[in-house]
């Protein structure tokens, strides 16, 4: 259920300023499939359906119907979705999103066959009672960190924190203080501080030890860089890389050991609402400044910011 509010909500967002172009509602199903389209995104389109056609043939015990029902259904689900997304000025009806949605669900079938026959989810469920807290909230966080995971294959989505380029600043553009170079460098480091430190804590709260925290920290941080680097590898030049990375992030994730190694010790409850301030404040620190809408358009928000950056680059 939650995985299905996730597809509904990031599919939605913002929800705001619905058109009507005119044209009939139901052409985008017999639209010639897009010219235009990459890797990266349809990579997307295919992962965010698998978990459901997962859940989906859990659901119909895996039976021989199980794939064919998933198809269905993950081809249906995306169909609605699109057909609401040609009322957003933002998006696009698309038919060739339907056929990896769909393809996505039926691969997420076809793995929960083939893990159920490995044993492979009777091992899940052992690690999951091993490693992490117990509870509803537990698994919904594990959904929100897969969905992170997710956002780390658009290269075109920071690692952590804000990215600021000072030779893309839109003109004119006055700065909050007299050095203008220093407000943005301060912008770019705490950017990351706040997003390296949500994401380090969302990973504290869901885990049943504290002994295996460090472990999980780096673990998280650097599947997330190789599954960034990979995609990246994909479909920019080597030198880009790490492009993203200077003294600024540097100065950022180095606050960010310091303020975790107080911030850990706290209780799970605590260790919940500081990651959720960290998150909020991580999703606002891109429109500090009074010239709000200018530096929107030079700096992008971390995926480190999860659920809501999902949401905004879905």
């Amino acid at each position: 259920m939650a995985w299905h509010a996730v597809i509904l909500v990031t599919s939605g967002y913002p929800f705001s300023d619905w058109r009507y172009t005119g044209e009939p509602v139901l052409a985008f199903f017999g639209y010639p499939l897009p010219y235009y389209h990459t890797v990266a995104d349809n990579a997307l389109n295919l992962l965010a359906y698998l978990p459901l056609g997962y859940a989906w043939a859990l659901y119909f015990r895996c039976r021989w119907f199980a794939p064919l029902a998933a198809l269905l259904l993950g081809g249906a689900l995306s169909s609605g979705v699109e057909f609401v997304q040609q009322f957003l000025p933002d998006r696009i009806a698309s038919n060739l999103d339907i056929l990896y949605n769909a393809a996505g669900s039926l691969l997420g079938a076809l793995l929960a066959g083939l893990s159920s026959k490995l044993l492979i989810v009777r091992g899940w469920h052992i690690r999951r009672q091993r490693w992490f807290a117990e509870g509803a909230l537990t698994d919904f966080g594990l959904t929100l960190m897969v969905l992170w995971f997710l956002t780390q294959l658009n290269p075109a989505v920071p690692l952590f924190g804000v990215v600021v380029q000072p030779g893309g600043l839109p003109q004119p553009w006055v700065s909050p203080i007299a050095d203008a170079m220093l407000f943005l460098r301060v912008l770019e480091a705490l950017g990351v501080m706040l997003s390296v430190t949500a994401v380090a804590l969302m990973v504290a709260t869901l885990l049943a030890h504290r002994r295996h925290l460090a472990l999980a920290i780096w673990a998280t941080v650097l599947v997330a860089l190789l599954a960034k680097m990979v995609f990246a590898g994909a479909l920019l030049k080597p030198a880009e890389f790490l492009a993203w990375f200077n003294r600024n992030v540097a100065a950022g994730g180095l606050a960010a050991i310091i303020l975790l190694a107080v911030l850990v010790r706290l209780q799970r409850g605590w260790q919940a609402a500081a990651a959720l301030v960290c998150l909020v404040l991580a999703r606002g620190w891109k429109c500090t400044g009074r010239s709000t809408k200018r530096l929107t358009a030079c700096c992008r928000c971390s995926a480190g910011a999860m659920a809501t950056c999902a949401i905004s680059t879905a």
